[in-house]
C-alpha cells in the first residue's frame, strides 16, 4: 500500500456485518493507520448528509482505479500466455517438421512423407 490508500471499503459498501479483519505491518517509522467504524460513518451521514455524496464519490474513484489496475494486470497476463502458447506452437511445428511422417517398424523407418503430401493433410 502507498500513502493515503484505503482498504476495507468493500466491507462497508456491501452492508454486511462481516468479520473481516486486517493486519498492518509498517514498512517505515511514522506510519499511521486510521480505523473508521462503518457505523460511525452512517451516523455522520445522518448528521451531515452533504458529506455522503463526496464520500461515495471518493470510494467509487478508488474502486474504479483498483479495477483498472486489476484489468491491466489481467490483460498483460493474458498477452503473456498468448505469447507462450505461440512459442509452444512454433516449437511443435519445428518438431513436427523434423519427425513428420516417419512410420517405423521395430525402429526402422518405412515411409517418409513429402512436404507437399504433409501440407495437404494438415
Amino acid at each position: 500500500m502507498v500513502e493515503d490508500e484505503t482498504f476495507g471499503e468493500l466491507s462497508f459498501l456491501d452492508g454486511e456485518n462481516s468479520a473481516a479483519t486486517a493486519s498492518v505491518i509498517a514498512g517505515e517509522d511514522g506510519t499511521e493507520v486510521s480505523i473508521i467504524d462503518g457505523e460511525f460513518i452512517n451516523v455522520l451521514f445522518l448528521v451531515k448528509p452533504e458529506i455522503a455524496g463526496k464520500f461515495f464519490r471518493y470510494l467509487a474513484t478508488n474502486l474504479a482505479s483498483l479495477l483498472k489496475k486489476r484489468e491491466s494486470k489481467s490483460i498483460a497476463a493474458e498477452e503473456e500466455n498468448m505469447v507462450e502458447v505461440s512459442n509452444l506452437l512454433e516449437k511443435a511445428k519445428e518438431y513436427s517438421r523434423e519427425k513428420r511422417g516417419v512410420i517405423s517398424k521395430r525402429g526402422r523407418p518405412i515411409e517418409r512423407m513429402s512436404d507437399e503430401r504433409w501440407l495437404r493433410m494438415t
